[in-house]
């Protein structure tokens, strides 16, 4: 299986540099389901523009593709409130640099035409802002994600 805990940097052709991340988080509860649960974060370590070309998220969904091929996990990706250039349109309201992540990654996930799945979940939260989150993950681990849903929503509750 290999080590669960890689780092993979990066450099766009429009000079944006980043960390690809995939890490063990400690803050998601202990769930009951026999794999592990890996966090994927997308670090950005130094801006030069505010877009990047579709070649990054084509490169990225690749990375991710790559790594479940080689390890047995789960994956979690959290969508991050930081600041971030995206507009809404007509057809399209965005409510959060969150809201925006979540609705993007998706997409392109769909679109790269992965044998993966993705499970995407928002908590409600009205005080502090809503929550977006996905799990990515291989076909036959589909009964973990109701597992880790059932979970999630137990917790959300309390």
């Amino acid at each position: 299986m290999g080590n669960l805990e890689v780092k993979i940097p990066f450099i766009t052709e429009q000079g944006n540099e980043y960390t690809l991340e995939f890490a063990i988080n400690k803050d998601i509860p202990d769930v009951s389901i026999p794999i592990p649960i890996v966090e994927i974060s997308i670090i950005l370590e130094k801006r030069t523009t505010n877009t990047n070309s579709f070649k990054v998220f084509n490169y990225i969904i690749e990375k991710i593709r790559t790594y479940l091929s080689n390890h047995d996990v789960i994956l979690f990706y959290y969508c991050d409130g930081g600041d971030l250039y995206y507009r809404s349109n007509n057809k399209r309201k965005f409510t959060s640099p969150q809201h925006f992540r979540s609705v993007f990654f998706n997409t392109l996930f769909k679109k790269a035409n992965t044998s993966l799945l993705i499970e995407n979940q928002v908590i409600i939260d009205e005080i502090h802002g809503n929550h977006y989150f996905s799990f990515i993950y291989n076909e036959k681990y589909k009964s973990y994600i109701q597992i880790l849903l059932e979970e999630l929503k137990d917790l959300e509750d309390k």
